[in-house]
C-alpha cells in the first residue's frame, strides 16, 4: 500500500513540474517576442529623433530663419534663441525658438516648430515672452502676453498636428479695477476649482516644464541638437 502511495506521489509531483515547466517556457517565449516587437520601434524613434535634430540644426545655422506662419518675413537667425521641448506624445521633439529683437510685437515671438514626414512643419506662432511652459508628452503648453495691466495666460492642447486653446487665467496687474485673477474655458468664465480640474483631466499629475532657452549659436546647437 505505501508503495502505491509512493508511486503516486511521484507521479503528481512530476505532472506538477511539467505544468510548471510549461508555464515557464510560456513566460520566457512571451518575454522574447515583447523584446522583439519594442526593439525595432525603439530603433525607428532614435532615428527619427536624430533626423529631426540634423533638420533643426540645418535650419539654426542658415542666416535667416522663416518666421512660423508667416511665410513672408524672416528674421536673422543669430538674433533668435532656441529649446526643445517633448510636447505630444512621440519620442521626436518640438523646437520651440523665440526672437525678442526683431518682431515687432510679443505676440509672435515664440514658434513652435516639428520634424513630420521628413520635413520641418510650422506648429503654431505662439504669444509666449520669454519664458515657455509645457507639460511633458501630454500635448499641453502655455503661451502667455501682457497688454493693458492684464497678464494673460493660454492653456493650448497640440493633438493630431493641430493646437486648440483649451483654457485662459487673466490676471490684472497693472489695469484699473484693482487686482484680480479670472478663469476660463473656452470663453465661459469659471471657478478657479473647476478650471484646475479640467486641466488634471488633460494633463493628469504631470507637473509643468519651462523649457530652457540656448543662444542660437554653432556651439550650442551641436551640443543641444543631438
Amino acid at each position: 500500500m505505501r508503495d502505491v502511495e509512493f508511486r503516486n506521489y511521484l507521479i503528481t509531483n512530476m505532472e506538477r513540474e511539467g505544468k510548471m515547466m510549461k508555464t515557464l517556457k510560456k513566460t520566457v517565449l512571451f518575454l522574447c517576442l515583447l523584446t522583439a516587437v519594442a526593439a525595432p520601434a525603439n530603433v525607428q524613434a532614435a532615428s527619427q529623433k536624430a533626423k529631426a535634430m540634423k533638420a533643426y540644426k540645418n535650419m539654426l545655422s542658415k542666416q535667416t530663419i522663416q518666421w512660423g506662419e508667416n511665410k513672408n518675413y524672416t528674421v536673422p537667425a543669430k538674433n533668435c534663441v532656441f529649446a526643445t521641448a517633448y510636447i505630444d506624445k512621440d519620442s521626436v521633439p518640438e523646437l520651440i525658438v523665440q526672437n525678442n529683437i526683431d518682431i515687432p510685437h510679443w505676440s509672435d515671438c515664440t514658434v513652435m516648430y516639428r520634424y513630420r514626414n521628413g520635413k520641418i512643419q510650422v506648429v503654431k506662432n505662439i504669444s509666449a515672452v520669454h519664458r515657455f511652459f509645457y507639460y511633458k508628452k501630454k500635448g499641453v503648453f502655455v503661451g502667455n502676453d501682457l497688454s493693458a495691466g492684464i497678464d494673460r495666460s493660454v492653456y493650448y492642447q497640440l493633438a493630431k498636428g493641430r493646437v486648440s486653446a483649451k483654457q485662459t487665467i487673466n490676471k490684472n496687474v497693472g489695469g484699473t479695477g484693482g487686482k484680480w485673477t479670472k478663469y476660463y474655458l473656452g470663453n465661459r468664465q469659471v471657478a478657479k476649482s473647476q478650471f484646475n480640474k479640467s486641466l488634471k483631466k488633460i494633463t493628469g499629475a504631470r507637473k509643468r516644464t519651462e523649457a530652457k532657452f540656448r543662444k542660437n549659436t554653432a556651439g550650442n546647437r551641436k551640443r543641444y541638437l543631438k
